[in-house]
């Protein structure tokens, strides 16, 4: 259905509409229907009444510009509901009112289009939310885990350490730095251990980042910590004293 013309002269306080058959198409009229005001607003959609008059106040103020555009629903006599983009322009004389010309175009198509888009984007956002929540609990969950696991390990590793401190005590020489080497590398988190066991294996960082799943420079963060733990700048000596943990584990 195309453009469809329709038009209003006031006359000693009395509104005349003259549609065209389009526009009768889109109320549902029968062409003997005679067109008055209070056809035109019955067949509007209840819930876009108030929208719509409000439009047409706006039109019919003589300091305004006298346009008229606004999209509402139609109730057709034969029950359809249909979407209308309608435009016009009021003319004044004397600061009143005299005459109005507009037309109107059926959008149903579009407006529906437009609904089905918004529902889609509506349950895909609600799709995305959801899984973004899910993957929030799930990484806090495996966070926890993660956290917890490395506390067991460095509990593991201080035992460990503390039961070789118990059996060495009293030790002296190389014993005394043996366990002392097992107690510094007990103190290093599991991370940094494994930095540590790659690094005196003479893996280059970009190969324990790849075997670790983490980034180069997340590597040398961890070295650097490794070694103030350490209490040395020297690879040289954390090599060292990695060797001599594993002899205290042995």
């Amino acid at each position: 259905m195309g453009l469809g013309l329709y038009s209003i002269e006031f006359v000693n306080g009395e509104s005349r509409l003259t549609w065209d058959d389009r526009i009768r198409g889109l109320w549902g009229l029968a062409d003997d229907i005679p067109i008055t005001y209070q056809v035109w607003i019955d067949g509007i959609h209840p819930e876009d009444r108030p929208r719509v008059e409000t439009a047409v106040h706006r039109a019919y103020d003589p300091t305004g510009d006298g346009a008229y555009d606004v999209e509402y629903r139609v109730v057709g006599g034969e029950g359809v509901e249909r979407w209308v983009a309608t435009r016009g322009e009021t003319c004044f004389e004397n600061g009143k009112p005299v005459s109005f010309l507009g037309v109107a175009l059926d959008i149903t198509e579009r407006k529906m289009i437009e609904q089905g888009l918004g529902l889609i984007i509506e349950m895909r956002n609600s799709q995305l939310e959801e899984a973004s929540e899910t993957l929030a609990a799930e990484a806090k969950a495996h966070e926890r885990v993660s956290e917890r696991l490395e506390l067991l390990q460095s509990e593991l590793s201080r035992g460990l350490f503390a039961a070789l401190e118990r059996r060495q005590k009293g030790a002296s020489g190389p014993y005394r730095s043996v366990v002392e080497a097992a107690r510094k590398i007990a103190d290093l988190t599991p991370r940094e251990r494994e930095v540590l066991n790659g690094l005196v294996a003479g893996e280059p960082h970009k190969r324990i980042a790849y075997q670790l799943g983490i980034s180069v420079r997340t590597v040398e963060i961890h070295r650097a910590r490794m070694l103030h733990r350490l209490g040395t700048p020297h690879l040289a000596d954390a090599i060292r004293l990695a060797v001599r943990a594993e002899l205290a584990a042995g």
